[in-house]
This record gives structure tokens, sequence and C-alpha cells, in this order.
């Protein structure tokens, strides 16, 4: 279980008062906010590892299975996945090779005149590996959320783009 080295270490609280006893302009409100933030997400991360791992698979794994089961015959570039997972091209690569010796995609040409050009195509098996996962992780997914109203959940959204466009502006 990965955890932030702000997480679990007490006297947390005296480190951090004596921090900004020495450092004024340190929002204690701020870090608590973030370090409550990292917990939670580190605890999502390891709950979805756990659960996808009982059908063999990884959250990188799913990720990419799950953005080609969305594109019904036709497929994506290298490139193109890394876009819309936000990683890099290496990690894409080194994702669809373990997808494709495992038998649920396949690098297809893409149909450019250059033969280097391929793109991925989610095999038979991996789109029937994505109908058994994804519809129980939607309602895991389901079960996380369903303490907070539509209207909160809109708000929360909100409220992470709004973190997540200071942490791109870093």
């Amino acid at each position: 279980m990965a955890t932030s080295f702000l997480l679990k270490n007490q006297p947390l609280a005296q480190v951090l008062r004596d921090l900004k006893s020495r450092h004024k302009e340190i929002d204690l409100g701020a870090v608590e906010s973030y370090r409550a933030l990292m917990m939670l997400a580190n605890r999502l991360r390891d709950a979805a590892d756990l659960f996808l791992a009982d059908f063999g698979t990884s959250q990188g794994k799913a990720s990419v299975l799950v953005h080609l089961s969305g594109q019904a015959q036709a497929s994506l570039t290298p490139s193109e996945l890394a876009q819309r997972l936000g990683v890099t091209r290496a990690t894409v690569t080194g994702l669809i090779d373990g997808l494709e010796r495992e038998g649920l995609v396949r690098r297809v040409r893409a149909g450019s005149a250059d033969r280097r050009c391929v793109a991925v195509r989610l095999a038979p098996k991996g789109r029937a590996l994505v109908e058994r996962f994804l519809p129980p992780h939607c309602r895991r997914i389901g079960s996380v959320m369903a303490g907070l109203s539509a209207s909160e959940r809109a708000t929360l959204v909100k409220l992470l783009d709004k973190i997540a466009a200071s942490v791109a502006s870093l």
C-alpha cells in the first residue's frame, strides 16, 4: 500500500505547527486538505488495484482496454492512447506489449503507407474482459459516491478541476 510521507507519521501535527512557527506563510489548512485528498486518492487507488487484480489486470491495462472498447471496430494509435491516458508513449507501449501477450489486444496497420504506423484494436478476449470487470467496477464506484447528492458530486468535480488546474501550473 503506497502512502504519502505526510500520511502516517505522528506527531505530524506538532511537526507542522513547528514548521508554521518558522515559516508564517505556510497554510496549515491547505496542507491538511492536501493530506486528506492524498489519503483518499491512495485508498481509492489501492481498492481499485485489489478489485482489478481479481480479474488478472491492472489499472493501466484496464484503462487501455476501456478506451479501446469505446472504439467499436476502430482502433487507436499508441500516441492517441498515451494522450487520452495522460501517460508517456513508452508507458503505453509497455501496457500494449503485455495486453498483446495476453491476447487482449492486437496491433494492426494504421492505414498509412508507412508500415511502421500501427494502431491497437481490442481483441474479442479483451472485449470479454471489459464486459466482466467494468459493470461491477462502475457499481462499486456508485457505492463510493452514493453518500453525495448529484449537486454535491457536481461541486466536487468543479473543485477537483480547480485543484487540477493549479497542479498543471506548477
